[in-house]
C-alpha cells in the first residue's frame, strides 16, 4: 500500500510539471528513472527505465559545486531514513544551468538496513531567475534610496520599521540598527496622537499618497513628508527636513509686502507731483496765446507726464503680479477673460478697424482677470503695431496638447525679427521707434502673470508678415 501511495504522488508530481521521477535501489546503487528524469541527467532513458544506472553516473551531472550539497543531504536522509530535500544546478549543453528541486525519502526494509530511496524532481529555473531579478531590482532600489538626499522609512503593516536609508539616519539623528524592527510610535512616542499618527493611519487605511508639511513640536523643526502606502500593506515615507526653507520663505513673504506697500507709496507719492506738473502746465498754456514755441512746449510737458504716468502705472501693474505669489491658483474662464479685454479695448479697436474673431475658448488654472490683462496687452500690440495700409486682422484660438492648452494670438501686422523674439519679453524693451507709444512693460507683465500659474508664453514672427504669441496653460481636470 505504501509503494502504491509514493507511486501515486510520482506520477502527480510529474504530471503536474515535475522534471521526473526516480527509485534508487539502496542495495544494488542503481537508480531507474523516467524519460524526462535521465534525459536530464545524460543517461541513456532505457537503461534508466529498465535495469538502472548506478548513482554516479547521475551524480556526475550536478554542477560541480553543488555535488557535495546532494551528496550531504542524501547521506543525511539515508542515516536518518527521513526526507530528502534539496536544490542544486544541472548544466546544459548551451552554457545554462537548470535549477533542479528534489524531494524524497529513504526506506528501510524489515531487517532495519536502507534499501529504497523514491523520489521525484522539478524545474525551478524561472523561479531562481525570478529571484535573482528581485535581489537585483531590490538592490538597486536600495542603492537609489541611499543616495538620494531625502530620507527614507520603510513601515510594515504594523508600523514597524523595516528599512531606514542613510539621508534618514542622518535626518533623525539615529542609528538604522537603533530603528529597524520598532514600531515608529515606539521609536518617536512624541507623535503618538498627533497629525502625523493619523495621516500615516490614513495611508494604510485608504490606500491613498499623502503630501504635507508638519511641525515636530519637540525638535521645533518642520518636515516636507510624502508618503504611500506599499502592495504589503505598509507605507513609505520620504521626508526631509525643510526648517531654513520655511524660515525663508516667511522672510521672503514679508519683503515681498514691504515691497509692495514700498510701490503703492512710491506710486503715490510719484503721481502727485505729476498731477501738479500737468494741471499747472494747462493753467500755462491758457495764459499763453500769442506763443507757438511756448504752446509747443507746454505740449511736450503734457506728453512726457502722461507717458510717465502709464509708465508708473504699468510697473505697478508688475509689481503687483510679481508680488502675489502667496495667493491660491483658481480657474479661469479664458473667454471671459478675452471678453473683459474687448470690452477694455473698444474704442481702440473700433478706431483701427480691427477685425477680431475667436474660437470658444477652455478653462485653464488661472485668474480670469489677469488672464484678461494678459489679452488685453497682446490685442493692444497687435493694434499698435498695425500696418499704415490694409486692415487690421486678429485671430485667437486654442488647441489641447497632452494636459495644457496652447493659446494664440495672430495678426497681420507689421510683425518682428525672430531673432528678437526672447528680448521682447524684458522689461523696458523695445524693438521699434517713437512712432510706437509704449513703456515696454506689457509683454513683461504678460510673462510675469503666465508663469505664475505654470505656463510659458514665446513669439513667433516674420518682419512685415505680422506676428503670433502662443502661451500654454495647464488644463483644469
Amino acid at each position: 500500500m505504501v509503494w502504491k501511495d509514493e507511486a501515486r504522488l510520482a506520477y502527480a508530481l510529474e504530471v503536474a510539471g515535475g522534471v521526473g521521477t526516480w527509485d534508487w535501489d539502496l542495495k544494488s546503487d542503481l537508480i531507474y528513472a523516467n524519460q524526462r528524469f535521465a534525459t536530464l541527467f545524460g543517461v541513456d532513458p532505457i537503461v534508466a527505465s529498465t535495469t538502472g544506472a548506478p548513482s554516479a553516473a547521475y551524480i556526475s551531472a550536478i554542477h560541480p559545486e553543488d555535488q557535495h550539497i546532494v551528496v550531504d543531504a542524501t547521506q543525511a536522509a539515508i542515516a536518518s531514513m527521513g526526507p530528502y530535500v534539496v536544490e542544486f544546478r544541472l548544466p546544459q549543453k548551451d552554457g545554462e544551468d537548470l535549477w533542479i528541486y528534489a524531494l524524497g525519502h529513504a526506506y528501510c526494509d524489515p531487517d532495519g538496513v536502507a534499501s529504497r530511496f523514491p523520489g521525484a524532481a522539478m524545474d525551478i529555473t524561472q523561479r531562481k531567475n525570478t529571484e535573482v531579478e528581485l535581489k537585483i531590482a531590490r538592490d538597486k532600489a536600495t542603492s537609489i534610496l541611499e543616495s538620494i538626499t531625502d530620507g527614507f522609512l520603510a513601515l510594515d503593516r504594523s508600523f514597524c520599521v523595516s528599512y531606514v536609508n542613510k539621508a534618514g539616519e542622518q535626518i533623525l539623528a539615529a542609528r538604522r540598527e537603533d530603528l529597524v524592527g520598532k514600531s515608529i510610535w515606539e521609536a518617536y512616542p512624541e507623535i503618538v496622537g498627533t497629525e502625523l499618527e493619523e495621516k500615516y493611519r490614513q495611508v494604510a487605511r485608504e490606500k491613498v499618497a499623502l503630501e504635507f508639511q508638519w511641525l515636530f513640536k519637540e525638535w521645533k523643526r518642520w518636515f516636507s513628508i510624502k508618503t504611500s502606502p506599499t502592495t504589503e500593506g505598509g507605507i513609505s515615507v520620504y521626508f526631509r527636513d525643510v526648517t531654513e526653507e520655511r524660515a525663508h520663505e516667511l522672510e521672503l513673504k514679508r519683503a515681498n509686502r514691504e515691497l509692495e506697500e514700498f510701490a503703492f507709496l512710491v506710486s503715490h507719492d510719484l503721481q502727485e507731483p505729476l498731477r501738479a506738473v500737468n494741471i499747472y502746465t494747462q493753467l500755462l498754456m491758457k495764459r499763453i496765446t500769442g506763443d507757438p514755441d511756448a504752446r509747443g512746449f507746454g505740449d511736450l510737458i503734457q506728453q512726457s507726464v502722461t507717458r510717465m504716468e502709464t509708465l508708473i502705472r504699468d510697473l505697478l501693474t508688475y509689481s503687483r503680479v510679481a508680488q502675489r505669489e502667496e495667493e491660491p491658483q483658481g480657474i479661469a474662464d479664458l473667454s471671459d477673460s478675452l471678453a473683459e479685454a474687448l470690452s477694455v479695448l473698444k474704442s481702440p479697436i473700433e478706431e483701427s478697424g480691427a477685425t477680431i474673431t475667436a474660437t470658444p475658448l477652455p478653462t485653464v488654472l488661472g485668474d480670469t482677470k489677469q488672464l484678461a490683462h494678459v489679452f488685453q496687452n497682446l490685442l493692444s500690440n497687435a493694434i499698435k503695431y498695425r500696418k499704415k495700409y490694409g486692415s487690421l486682422e486678429i485671430r485667437v484660438w486654442a488647441y489641447l496638447e497632452e494636459s495644457r492648452w496652447i493659446v494664440g494670438v495672430k495678426d497681420n501686422g507689421v510683425g518682428f525679427d525672430q531673432q528678437y523674439a526672447e528680448r521682447i519679453f524684458g522689461l523696458f524693451k523695445r524693438l521699434h521707434g517713437v512712432e510706437y507709444p509704449g513703456t515696454g512693460l506689457g509683454l513683461a507683465i504678460c510673462q510675469r502673470v503666465i508663469e505664475r500659474y505654470g505656463g510659458r508664453i514665446w513669439a513667433e514672427s516674420t518682419v512685415g508678415e505680422g506676428a503670433t504669441f502662443y502661451f500654454e496653460l495647464p488644463r483644469v481636470g
